[in-house]
């Protein structure tokens, strides 16, 4: 019964008339304090409870399968976002450390402008 649990609900399922009708028609399977129905009444139960059992737990399965594949799709979105902004960032830092080496410089006078806007010689 534990194989079929964990072989799964459709091979359970398929499994299931052919090891009934092993059991239905064997002969040679005497037990004698119990009565041959009792047996097959039992063991029908417990196939039937495995089977619901490897049913429920394929169908958790499939559902989580299901929540992580979107959750990896997600996640590979959001990657690619991310590599997109980093090079996007990248540059600009690029950008503004080549702006930050240049200076206005006034060709007429030669007088600097300073971080606040206003002109200052170079000497100061």
């Amino acid at each position: 019964m534990f194989v079929l649990f964990l072989l799964g609900s459709l091979l359970a399922l398929i499994l299931f008339p052919i090891v009934t009708a092993i059991g239905l028609f064997q002969q040679t399977l005497k037990i004698p304090d119990q009565d041959p129905s009792d047996l097959i009444i039992r063991f029908l139960a417990v196939y039937i409870t495995v089977y619901l059992i490897a049913l429920v737990m394929e169908k958790v399965r499939n559902h989580i399968q299901q929540r992580l594949q979107v959750s990896n799709q997600k996640l590979e979105k959001l990657n690619l976002e991310n590599k997109s902004l980093i090079q996007e960032l990248r540059r600009s830092l690029d950008e503004i450390t080549t702006l930050q080496g240049i200076l206005p410089i006034c060709s007429r006078c030669k007088k600097i402008r300073n971080d606040d806007g206003y002109w200052e010689q170079v000497d100061e």
